[in-house]
Order: structure tokens, then sequence, then C-alpha cells
């Protein structure tokens, strides 16, 4: 696990701060998001506040990095905040219990889609940097962003509701559940472990995790920085349930470390490893996957992300600035699957593929229902396990 303490995890918050600011057409509600941004990026988020100023930042965001790394991000959450809620609640026809009360934003619901380069998006050098400077706060400024710092929460009203016909759309891989997809890990019970946690609001965010057992695992040094910023913002009581695991996935025993923090291998857990795994050796994917397939009961989900192997090796249509810009800022993404071969390497390690899409179908899932046509990657994916 990358010691990122942490601009991409940072990057990540400001996609759901932004999206989090929109007052109707939302899909994401994060509170919290705001609170992890520092400097530069909490300005730009109260900035967003005002429409006109928000929408001028989007459009700057999608047309530097035309991989889609900012709506990538946000139906990334949207699809994992559903498996999250679906694996512990069961599929009871609604979506994510958030505080809040956030609903659907529209289109089939559960089936709905993957996303993508969360963690790693606008890692790349200028043109984020352009943003904090006094020309790029200036060109903000224009069109009303003053008034930001001082007005509205950006989180009144919410996104339409949406169908849940379970209909799919990419060759039979997208629906979120088959027969064993739907089976809840029981109500109240259970472990949630989010594995990189980075920024990750889910712990204090999702209403369903406030009765289960929640393991946030990342390198110390982000954790460190992670524990900070949620000591500030979120109530000693609901701070409580949370286990902080310091874990390094490239040389510690991660099993181990879980164990040691009180994690039961007699439960049903959820696993979320979100914007990780292209960060790794193979090696070290490797070792995780066993690891979790080793230490989770029967029934366990783990959800993942993870780059299409053909954007790294040149053998696909991937090629582009997202890849260049991480590439450039010295964070290179080192590891990818191919889609049509991960059901046969999850077997291998007594793993069942359960769900397997882009982001770019869960922008179609999710955004185009509410008349947003915005970028996102196709080559990054979210899958979910299950333990066998």
């Amino acid at each position: 696990m990358l010691n990122r303490s942490s601009r991409t995890a940072e990057h990540v918050a400001l996609f759901r701060a932004l999206e989090t600011a929109r007052r109707r057409d939302r899909v994401i509600d994060d509170p919290y998001a705001v609170r992890f941004l520092t400097g530069r990026y909490r300005f730009l988020a109260r900035l967003a506040r005002v429409p006109a100023a928000r929408r001028w930042l989007e459009r700057y965001l999608d047309r530097r990095f035309p991989g889609g790394p900012r709506a990538s991000a946000v139906v990334r959450t949207r699809l994992i905040d559903e498996l999250v809620d679906d694996a512990l609640a069961g599929a009871d026809g609604h979506g994510p219990a958030v505080e809040g009360g956030h609903e659907p934003a529209g289109g089939d619901g559960r089936d709905a889609l993957a996303a993508d380069g969360g963690r790693e998006a606008l890692a790349g050098g200028g043109g984020w940097d352009a943003l904090s400077t006094e020309g790029g706060r200036e060109g903000l400024a224009t069109e009303g962003g003053r008034e930001a710092l001082a007005g509205g929460d950006g989180r009144n009203g919410l996104a339409a509701d949406g169908g849940r016909d379970g209909s799919g759309g990419e060759e039979g891989r997208d629906q979120v559940g088959d027969s064993g997809g739907r089976d809840r890990l029981g109500g109240g019970r259970g472990q949630v472990v989010l594995l990189g946690a980075g920024y990750d609001s889910r712990a204090y965010r999702l209403v369903g995790l406030r009765s289960v057992r929640v393991f946030e695992v990342d390198h110390p040094a982000t954790q460190a920085t992670k524990r900070r910023l949620v000591g500030a913002a979120v109530g000693a009581e609901r701070r409580e349930q949370v286990r902080f695991v310091g874990v390094d996935l490239m040389r510690d025993d991660l099993a181990g470390a879980l164990r040691q923090a009180g994690f039961s291998g007699e439960e049903r857990t959820v696993v979320v490893w979100e914007g990780v795994t292209n960060y790794l050796t193979a090696d070290a994917v490797d070792t995780t996957l066993r690891a979790l397939a080793g230490i989770a009961a029967g029934g366990s989900r783990i959800v993942f992300t993870y780059v299409d192997r053909a954007a790294l090796d040149g053998s696909g249509r991937y090629q582009g600035v997202w890849q260049d810009a991480v590439r450039r800022h010295g964070e290179p993404w080192t590891f990818g699957f191919d889609p049509d071969a991960l059901p046969g390497y999850l077997a291998e390690r007594g793993l069942r593929l359960m769900l397997d899409l882009s982001a770019r179908d869960a922008a179609d899932r999710y955004l185009v229902p509410l008349g947003r046509h915005e970028p996102a990657a196709a080559f990054y994916r979210i899958a979910q396990a299950e333990v066998r």
C-alpha cells in the first residue's frame, strides 16, 4: 500500500465534495468529504457551493483529464455504497442508507455499475497545480466564486429515484447480484474491512455500518493523517466502532494484523479495496487476495477496483492523458487485470467473481438518466468476489 498521506486521496475527497455541492442532480452525498480537504482543496470545495463556480471547475477538470477521473470516482463511490449496503442489509429495493436520506439517483439501481480511478485521479502535474494559482482562483471567482465562502451547504435536494429492474449491459457481467449476490450477511452483524481506506468516509456516512465492526486498514503514514482529520470532524461515539490497523501491503502480514485487531474469521465480512491494486505488484495483489480468502468466512464479499491491463501494456485503445499524468507525478500504475481472465484468476484463490463493470457503464447508468453526459473511464473497473 502506498505511502500517500495523501494527495491522491485528497483529490478523491475533492471530487466527492464537488458532487455533494450539487443541489438537484447529485448521485452521492458526502458531508465529510470537505473535512478531509486542506488549503487550496478546501477553498475549491467551498467555492463550488456557487453553481457557476462548480460548473467551471468540473469543466476544467474534465477537459484537462479527458479520461474522466472526476465522474469515475463519483459513480464508483455510489456503486460501492450500494454493494456494501446490499451485503449488509439485503436487497430491499432502496439505495444505500446514508446520513441525510440519500436516495437512488437514477437508472437501474443495483445492477448499476462500476467506477474508476478515484485515488489516482488528477495525480499529475501542471494542469492541477494551475487551479491553486492566483490566476486559477481568479478564473473561478469571475463566476461568483467569492460568494461560496459565505453561503449554503449545497446538500439540499437529492436526485430522482430510479428503477431496480436488474437489467444489464456488459455481456452478462453487470448484474450486482446473482442468487448468491442478494443474500444478506445478516442485519446488525458481520464486519467491514476498508482496505487502503484513504479518506473513505463510509464508516461514518453509511447508516448500515453503525451496527457492525469496521476495520480501516492503510499505510501508517496515511492513516495518521486520516485519524487526525477524523478526530476533528467526527464525534467520539461514532469513532469508537472503527478500529484502525496500520499495514503496508507490500511487506506486512495483513491476516495477522487483522486478527490482532479483533477480526473474527467466524463472521461474514465485506471488504472494500478501492483504488489500490493498480499501485501494487502482482505478488502483493496475489498475497492480499489469498490472505483475505483465507481469513474471511465463506460467503464474505470482496469489492475491489482495478485497471484493465490493456491500459498499461499498450495492447488496447486506452492510452491517454490520465495515465500520462499519474506517471509524470511519480505515481505510475503498475498492475492490471485482463477482465476476461479475472474469473479464473479469482477461482484459483478460492473466490467467485460476482460482478465486473467499468466506470463508463456506471456513468451511463447513474449520470445519463439525469441528463449528465460526463466522461468516465472504460478501462477502470470495479469487481465483487465472494469467498467460497
